[in-house]
């Protein structure tokens, strides 16, 4: 399916592709303002950037298996999306892959994704809370700025490499749990030490979990 076929469609409601589709051009529902579902085929390998970029009622979105990666802008603007599972192939998430989508209060991501782009989650205001897998190493910059996030749960005992402004306007509340081993390493590394008072050790959230049940 190529670029833009079906962008600016601003009456399209509903879409379900063949089985067999390989991939999905750069563009091809942008701004189709009125989708609210579409169903993707496990065929499709490669979903390219600005793909549903701008649909602005779209919910919902079942990622197939097969994907590796999450194209630039690939959901930007999405303002309706409100969950969203990474399939477990997804290595990185692009740049300003869910930038604006104001209503996305839940993400899945799997083990294996190794980096966060720029701008990836920048505007998530309802995203409250965000597990990020051990895999994760590489966070680029406004990756979480003016974010909705109260906890967010990093797994590696390897200090992810991040930007100066990767927390840019981060919620002065959040907390920042990082795994107990590597507390020390956390709040003294490039960049995270600037949100030092933010970070706490995993054991916390644990008992935080635990005292709630």
């Amino acid at each position: 399916m190529g670029n833009q076929v079906f962008s600016g469609c601003s009456e399209l409601i509903s879409v379900t592709l063949p089985d067999g589709l390989e991939s999905i051009g750069g563009g091809v529902f942008y701004g189709c303002s009125k989708l609210t579902s579409i169903t993707i085929p496990h065929s499709v390998t490669t979903i390219f950037g600005q793909a549903f970029s701008g649909c602005t009622n779209l919910k919902t979105v079942r990622l197939p298996n097969t994907l590796s990666s999450l194209a630039d802008n690939v959901f930007a603007n999405c303002t309706s999306l409100q969950s969203i599972a990474i399939p477990a192939g997804v290595t990185l998430i692009g740049f300003s892959a869910f930038w604006g989508c104001t209503a996305l209060s839940s993400v899945r991501l799997p083990m294996g994704v190794t980096t966060i782009q720029m701008n990836a989650f920048q505007n998530c205001s309802s995203l409250k809370t965000l597990h990020l897998p051990a895999s994760v190493n590489n966070i680029g910059g406004y990756a979480f700025a003016n974010s909705g996030i109260k906890q967010l749960l990093v797994k590696n005992t390897t200090v992810p490499a991040i930007d100066w402004d990767t927390f840019r306007n981060f919620p002065t509340d959040a907390i920042i749990y990082v795994p107990d081993a590597a507390y020390d390493d956390y709040i003294i590394a490039t960049n995270w030490s600037a949100r030092a008072s933010q970070i706490q050790k995993m054991s916390a959230y644990a008992n935080i979990i635990c005292n709630c049940h």
